[in-house]
């Protein structure tokens, strides 16, 4: 699992376009967003650093990535 700290989340739709946009890469992906913290952690089957390309390319910049367990 992966947690990214991004910015310019603001509201559900964020969130939304947010699961969306992983769930393009990676349908079976598990994706929780936390809009007060502006963090996303992502289970996929994607590596970090292609997760962290379809965060950007939804126009939310990765300030922060690393894996948890």
């Amino acid at each position: 699992m992966y947690e990214f700290k991004v910015q310019g989340m603001t509201c559900p739709s964020c969130a939304k376009s947010m699961r969306m946009a992983l769930h393009s890469i990676d349908a079976e992906a598990d994706v929780e967003v936390n809009l007060p913290s502006q963090t996303v952690k992502v289970k996929s089957s994607k590596s970090q650093k292609e997760v962290a390309a379809i965060i950007e390319e939804a126009g939310y910049p990765v300030l922060e990535a690393r894996q948890i367990t």
